[in-house]
């Protein structure tokens, strides 16, 4: 039997938006961000290494950083461009959003210079309540050269918000984050 265009329309699934700054991209640059929905990350793990890398390829040939919002469930849920040194996040809405509650969400994003995180990335991590930040340092050859991750602390006799990890190896972040939120 063949296939009615309401049955058609039913099973397509919607391109999801891609937020940020997309002026000057080619017409094949925004499809693979698009395509970028497409992949899963394994639960237990912050991002995997092919996605890292997809990441760090596209984000050196259009000289701008990207950005992924992730769910626990490993689902990506935003893809964000924004320029060479940073990322303007769109309106998460107030979903998950308590003072003694995380989002639910991990960002990874992706650094041209191998910049350190930015104060406006901390006071993202700490305002938006993440569950951990990832940035990720793009090589010269275009493949993640090393990571650092920050994620927020309770409460401690040292008044210390957020913990700040440099210099990982993108493997290293393949670590049980279920267990670590």
């Amino acid at each position: 039997t063949a296939a009615t265009p309401d049955s058609v329309t039913q099973r397509r699934t919607p391109i999801k938006r891609i937020d940020g700054n997309l002026t000057g991209l080619k017409a094949n640059q925004v499809h693979r961000l698009q395509h970028i929905y497409r992949r899963k990350v394994p639960a237990q793990q912050i991002v995997t290494q092919e996605l890292a890398r997809y990441l760090c390829e596209l984000s050196l040939e259009i000289n701008r950083q990207i950005g992924v919002l992730i769910d626990r469930k490993g689902m990506i849920e935003h893809v964000v461009v924004g320029d060479h040194k940073s990322i303007f996040l769109p309106d998460l809405g107030r979903s998950r959003l308590a003072a003694n509650r995380l989002r639910g969400l991990r960002y990874v994003h992706t650094h041209l210079r191998g910049e350190p995180f930015t104060p406006d990335d901390m006071a993202d991590l700490a305002h938006l309540r993440f569950d951990v930040m990832v940035a990720i340092d793009v090589g010269a050859d275009g493949l993640p050269d090393g990571a650092r991750v920050a994620s927020l602390l309770p409460d401690n006799s040292a008044g210390k918000p957020w913990d700040v990890q440099n210099g990982l190896p993108v493997n290293q972040l393949e670590m049980n984050f279920l267990g670590f939120i």
